[in-house]
């Protein structure tokens, strides 16, 4: 009697069988592989499709994020003494980032690679949760695929990157937990919170999952007629794993200063760049305009099998992926300024609903056709797209600026000595040893921020101006005050000029 594989179509088990089998180790391998397999083109087509922006330099919000993640780890406090309008997970997983060594260009483009790998993982497990196991095969390939575009900007560390991916992986939990069962598994309900509930504090848009799988879990429990008491177990056991992680963010921000994190992560998002204030509608249709031919054949794919589910009386995935769609996009909404990475929140359910529609097609060559048709525009953009996009990041006048500043700055300054990035390159910052002089490194929180402006400009007149600034804008743009170019007028003397960046040196006793 030894152990034999056998797959049912979700789960691979052992049994015993009559005959020969490997044993021990290799038949543990043996299951592994079985169980495993399904993700391999999805893990080495997205290896493929990342490894060329390893190489690629840092971009202004991967800089300053890890450049605040370093200060925070350094004693500064986290919304006070730096700022940024995202919540305590991102910052605790960069700070994790640096602490690791990983602090660099290398790392945060492992980072991203195995965020992209996570979230097609998730998605994959959707898939077969509501399909099959060539489902998940194909939904993983999908999202690892449209998270990869590099017209879409999926290659750095992004918000939307990292909370959607982990998102996923708690609605694949919760799916798990409810999906056709005649009462919820009150443990993988807990793991889909407590995933959902990280999806939320590493961006504050990252809801969009947990809501798809709460509206699942309830869709369920009507349709498959739970009692009062499983509804309640299954709905509890979610919100008490999202509590665990969201807890622990607002205990931070009561020790830390519970006005200064309301206001940075709702108060500011609300009043100036949410979709009530300030919303950029004019980026929004530039970014439409790029994204539509990558995605536009996957949507109607989707579109008319999900048309041809519903005329067969199969509504359940329509259902789920409507809400997810829903939710997805009014966290793209909220969040105003409609950046191209922005549309990577849709393109989790997007990539998942692709697999699992073509999956119920019956024609396994019609299969392929189908899903070919979805994938063959996302595929060519980024094969066509790695070179130019990897080229213009890497000529980037900004990004080659910051690198040939830090390489000066690390020849030139003193103990002690700083610069300020005038008036945004916060990825400067992240490529020198010194941390930044200012609290606010981007340009648009000085505009936005509710008092930022003066702050800055005291900041200026008083006595704790760096010895440095390198002036990437001029000064009238970053200051119409005009008090930045009286500064510079007054107590600095240009020094040298790199890469077309002014380098303005404290004079003597200013």
């Amino acid at each position: 009697m030894v152990a034999g594989l056998v797959g049912n179509g979700r789960y691979c088990t052992f049994v015993e069988q009559q005959g020969t089998a490997p044993q021990g180790s290799v038949s543990r391998m043996t299951a592994c592989w079985a169980r495993s397999r399904w993700f391999v083109p999805a893990l080495v087509a997205t290896v493929l499709l990342r490894l060329r922006f390893f190489f690629t330099p840092m971009t202004a919000d991967e800089g300053g994020q890890m450049v605040i993640a370093r200060t925070w780890s350094r004693g500064a406090v986290l919304y006070k003494d730096i700022f940024i309008d995202r919540p305590v997970g991102m910052m605790a997983l960069f700070r994790a980032m640096y602490w690791l060594g990983l602090g660099n260009r290398f790392g945060l483009r492992l980072l991203a690679l195995v965020l992209c790998l996570v979230g097609s993982a998730g998605c994959g497990r959707i898939a077969a949760r509501l399909g099959s196991e060539s489902s998940a095969a194909m939904a993983a390939f999908g999202v690892g695929l449209l998270l990869s575009v590099p017209r879409l900007d999926g290659f750095p560390v992004n918000g939307e990157l990292l909370s959607c991916s982990v998102g996923a992986v708690g609605l694949a939990c919760v799916l798990r937990a409810c999906w056709g069962r005649v009462r919820p598994q009150a443990s993988w309900a807990f793991l889909g919170g407590l995933a959902g509930g990280l999806a939320i504090i590493l961006k504050q848009s990252g809801f969009d999952a947990l809501g798809a799988g709460v509206l699942a879990l309830l869709f369920v429990s009507i349709r498959n007629r739970w009692s009062w008491r499983d509804r309640a177990r299954g709905t509890v056991s979610v919100a008490a794993g999202a509590l665990v992680p969201i807890g622990l963010m607002l205990l931070h921000a009561a020790l830390t200063g519970w006005e200064r994190w309301r206001y940075a992560l709702i108060g500011y998002r609300s009043s100036k760049l949410g979709l009530f204030a300030g919303a950029e509608w004019g980026r929004l249709r530039w970014s439409a305009r790029v994204v539509g031919p990558v995605v536009i054949l996957a949507v109607a794919v989707v579109v008319l099998l999900m048309l041809h589910a519903l005329r067969r009386k199969q509504p359940d995935a329509v259902v789920l992926f409507v809400v997810w769609v829903l939710f997805g996009s009014l966290a793209f909404l909220l969040g105003g300024l409609f950046f191209v990475h922005y549309w990577l929140i849709l393109m989790f359910p997007l990539g998942t609903a692709v697999a699992v529609f073509v999956d119920g097609v019956e024609s396994s060559r019609f299969q392929r056709f189908l899903f070919g048709l979805a994938m063959i525009a996302p595929l060519l953009f980024t094969i066509f797209g790695i070179a130019k996009t990897a080229r213009e990041t890497e000529k980037d006048p900004r990004q080659v600026a910051n690198e040939q500043i830090a390489a000066w700055f690390k020849r030139t300054a003193g103990p002690g000595d700083k610069v300020l990035a005038q008036c945004t390159s916060p990825a400067l910052y992240a490529q020198i040893p010194a941390d930044p002089p200012f609290k606010y490194l981007w340009a648009r929180h000085i505009d936005g921020v509710e008092g930022a402006a003066n702050e800055y400009r005291a900041f200026l007149s008083g006595p704790d101006i760096p010895k440095f600034i390198a002036v990437f804008q001029p000064p009238d743009e970053c200051d119409p005050s005009g008090i930045m170019q009286q500064v510079l007028d007054t107590r600095y003397t240009e020094l040298i000029v790199i890469n077309g960046v002014p380098i303005y040196e404290r004079k003597p006793g200013a």
